[in-house]
């Protein structure tokens, strides 16, 4: 299994890795160099509908929020549903995995009655166990898993005619060994066998290896190979808890990858100022409704618990199947993006404060999908006094829309240029906003 990389790493492995994969992705995809994103049709009816998450780590203590937020997304899930008049069910709801956060039977006992509180008859509870879960018991979360939830680790349903699998890590943890392998190619060769055109949704904890957005870091290859031979496999994964809003959440390649986001909290990257942890992160709470068609076409929405509303694109996937369609690779998203913009009359404007810091406020850049962050620098003359990068906020909604940024204490009577940059998912840069002050 691949684990985190260590931080100085991190930065270095994922550009490298970027590049690799823009190329790549032309190489084997013709559809790489269509730049325009597929849109559902008015009249997208489904014939099945479930919800998606992974990573809530419910805890022991009483009244933890995480146990809250399950039982309002179960509860929102159905809300969404219902306001359908043509498809109003919610068929499954699906876990990727840490549902709680050490695997005790106390958590897991929470996690069960919220669902026997909160899912409907009717409606399936789908899991998959993540690496949390292990802590308590080790590879003894296997009995419990079926002491508690009576369900297998390892589980395939088939609901209105649509393949389910999730597969849990092996019992000695952190790995998915042969034996899964081996499990999930059987599975997934019997879902083809059924439906070859249909997608055949596949629920994992840690995401594959070299997807979604987090993959690098926290993803794992062992099932990798088994995916490969199977492009209608639509796989949901967390683990890296990275947002959801991001460009990069969705791949394409040899199959379809989606990285599921956090019902507990929010990580990022730790290159930017704002590191792994940034404002806000405790109040991203988010997960997908995802539906498909009698023709096995797949739509896939984002909704944001904590303000209440949908958010990002809606995902497209015509035809599941056929990889040669295939949109959303990475070298196609990246071409479909273009660098952020600042509105036109957007300017710089810098304060000094009362303690005699310096501060640089900016408003906001647009972009097709995200503006990720904003780059700071300051000079004077040849020397730089000051650089840093911020992340935008793209992942709360509504994002700001302005920034403040503390510069510090600068040299009276000095003369200084601040230029401010908006960059997008994919590195590419605005065209700088400046300007040339003197400091009082």
């Amino acid at each position: 299994m691949f684990t985190a990389l260590p931080r100085t790493f991190k930065s270095l492995y994922t550009l490298l890795f970027s590049i690799l994969m823009g190329a790549v992705s032309v190489l084997v995809n013709p559809a790489a160099t269509n730049a325009e994103m597929p849109q559902a049709p008015d009249d997208f009816t489904p014939v099945v509908r479930f919800a998606v998450t992974s990573d809530i780590h419910i805890k022991e203590e009483e009244n933890n929020v995480e146990t809250r937020r399950w039982a309002a997304m179960i509860d929102k899930s159905y809300e969404l549903a219902q306001s359908d008049a043509q498809y109003p069910y919610l068929d499954a709801v699906c876990v990727a995995g840490d549902y709680t956060n050490n695997g005790s039977p106390l958590e897991y006992a929470k996690f069960k009655a919220v669902a026997d509180n909160h899912i409907h008859t009717g409606t399936k509870l789908i899991t998959a166990i993540g690496n949390h879960e292990f802590g308590y018991a080790g590879g003894g979360v296997y009995a419990l898993h079926r002491e508690v939830l009576g369900a297998e680790p390892d589980v395939h349903e088939v609901i209105n005619g649509f393949h389910f699998v999730a597969v849990s890590y092996s019992q000695t943890g952190g790995v998915f060994g042969f034996d899964k392998q081996a499990w999930l190619a059987q599975q997934l060769k019997q879902a083809k066998s059924d439906k070859p055109d249909y997608p055949i949704f596949v629920f994992q904890h840690p995401h594959p290896f070299g997807t979604v957005y987090g993959s690098v870091q926290w993803g794992s290859p062992d099932l990798n190979g088994v995916y490969s031979l199977y492009p209608q496999v639509v796989s949901f994964s967390g683990h890296s808890h990275y947002a959801m809003g991001d460009p990069r959440s969705i791949w394409q390649g040899s199959f379809t990858a989606l990285g599921t986001g956090s019902l507990s909290y929010m990580e990022n990257e730790n290159e930017l100022e704002d590191g792994q942890f940034p404002e806000g992160y405790r109040d991203v709470v988010q997960f997908y409704i995802v539906e498909a068609d009698a023709n096995g076409s797949v739509r896939i929405r984002c909704y944001d618990l904590t303000a209440d509303c949908w958010f990002g694109e809606t995902y497209f996937i015509e035809k599941p199947a056929d990889k040669n369609g295939f949109a959303y690779t990475y070298a196609n998203r990246m071409r479909a993006d273009q660098p952020p913009i600042f509105a036109g009359g957007a300017a710089l404007t810098v304060a000094k404060g009362a303690d005699g810091s310096y501060s640089v406020g900016f408003p906001a850049a647009s972009d097709r999908f995200v503006v990720h962050d904003y780059k700071i620098k300051v000079t004077s003359g040849a020397k730089t006094v000051f650089s840093q990068s911020i992340l935008s906020g793209y992942y709360i909604h509504p994002s700001p829309a302005d920034y403040t940024v503390d510069i510090g204490p600068l040299e009276t009577g000095k003369e200084y240029r601040v230029t401010v940059m908006a960059a997008n998912a994919y590195a590419e840069l605005s065209k700088p906003l400046t300007l040339a002050f003197a400091a009082q």
